[in-house]
């Protein structure tokens, strides 16, 4: 065996042995130069010592009894796929929090991760949370904002079915292993994520939905994003969790604010009363995760030209400002040579078709053209 597979090999061995955490491993990795090879070595007794009497019994377990080489095998065979810390499709996003897994097992392909928020919610939703999950997923998802969730019923749910719907990317992180489908309600989406993005859990494929899994869950998902938006949350929920799991992970963390008199608008409500940031359209995510005017052409490759219902004027007003970051309406009129009717018209019509925005100092920044082949 090679020395890569071996190292392979061995990061796999220590994710299927039950009692490793991944906080605990990461600083006994610190002392053997990130060496799994050397870790996987080391042999019961050690790791009873610096871990658990389960998790040396578990050791001993695996190391007996599964030949690493066959599961790996078996894996493929389910196409199940398996990535390690090594690995160059590792995200980087996600080795910058404390505790990162050390593998991850998916179904589907690894996005980039550039631009991704998550979305997370009740399982109990109001009309309003349905709407507002549907609205944002779908218009982050068109820009080429992957959506990252957990799979769950409710606002999950939708986050996810909105993102697909629109022809964006998606990323679920399961509390359980492969093999459960849970919940039962979301086994659609089990098949058709993996199709346009991917569904990934650092447990391996046979490990249950347990209470105590979907803390660990959360943390995975708040360190695959930029930012972390929470739409329905009671007081006492697991979105409030992950959201404060995003700030340990120095993530953004936004809310939309719900019904002063809804107990499941009580806990986003707080979230923006203790700071984060209050979102009430797409421009306020866009705005946290990439810079008001530089990069909400995230996914931009379309010309002005190449599209129908743009006046001359409008196409002018577009390649300035795609070479300009921000333009106030005296710098606009300075760089373009038309009529001063012409050009406020242009400008509303610009704006209403969500090509420009104006921010609160009332410059001009672009927003994209996506929005004139999919309304929002």
């Amino acid at each position: 065996m090679s020395y890569g597979l071996e190292r392979r090999m061995s990061w796999l061995g220590l994710a299927l042995v039950k009692g490793i955490g991944p906080l605990r491993l990461k600083r006994e990795l610190e002392n053997y130069n990130y060496d799994p090879v050397k870790i996987w070595n080391l042999g019961e007794s050690w790791v009873r010592t610096r871990f658990s009497d389960y998790a040396g019994k578990e050791y001993k377990r695996i190391r007996n009894e599964v030949d690493l080489l066959e599961y790996a095998d078996d894996l493929k065979r389910r196409e199940i796929k398996f990535i390690t810390f090594d690995d160059e499709l590792y995200p980087d996003i996600l080795t910058d929090i404390y505790d990162p897994p050390p593998v991850l097992f998916y179904r589907g392909e690894i996005p980039d991760f550039k631009f991704s928020v998550a979305i997370v919610g009740s399982r109990k939703f109001r009309q309003y949370g349905k709407r507002a999950t549907e609205e944002l997923s779908s218009q982050l998802a068109a820009r080429g904002v992957v959506i990252v969730s957990g799979l769950a019923k409710g606002i999950d749910r939708m986050a996810h079915r909105a993102a697909l719907d629109a022809g964006g990317k998606t990323v679920a992180v399961l509390g359980s292993g492969h093999d459960y489908e849970y919940p039962a309600t979301n086994r659609d989406l089990y098949r058709q994520i993996p199709e346009n993005g991917v569904i990934l859990s650092e447990f391996p494929p046979d490990e249950p939905p347990k209470a105590e899994n979907f803390p660990r869950r959360n943390r995975i998902i708040s360190g695959l994003s930029q930012a972390v938006l929470v739409v329905e949350a009671a007081k006492k929920s697991g979105s409030l969790i992950t959201a404060n799991l995003a700030l340990d992970q120095n993530r953004d963390v936004m809310a939309v604010p719900g019904d002063i008199y809804a107990r499941s608008s009580r806990g986003t409500n707080d979230l923006i009363k203790k700071g984060a940031q209050l979102v009430t359209s797409v421009d306020d995510i866009l705005t946290v995760i990439s810079g008001v005017g530089q990069e909400y052409r995230v996914t931009e490759e379309l010309k002005s030209e190449d599209l129908p219902d743009l006046t001359d004027s409008e196409n002018k007003l577009i390649k300035i400002f795609t070479d300009n970051i921000e333009l106030n309406y005296e710098e606009i009129s300075k760089l373009i040579n038309i009529d001063i009717a012409e050009l406020n018209a242009a400008l509303v019509k610009l704006e209403i078709k969500g090509v420009i925005a104006r921010d609160n100092g009332h410059n001009y920044y672009f927003k994209g053209l996506q929005n004139l082949l999919k309304p929002i």
